[in-house]
């Protein structure tokens, strides 16, 4: 969230979600599930 100018991660993941319809700790977990062996 601090890369990208937010300094309240519970703003992020509200705006996140509401953008991409995941939460970002979701999003997370589905990439390396994904990419995993």
């Amino acid at each position: 969230a601090k890369m990208v100018g937010y300094n309240n991660l519970s703003h992020f993941s509200k705006i996140f979600r509401t953008k991409f319809n995941v939460l970002p700790t979701q999003l997370k977990k589905d990439i390396k599930f994904y990419y995993s062996d």
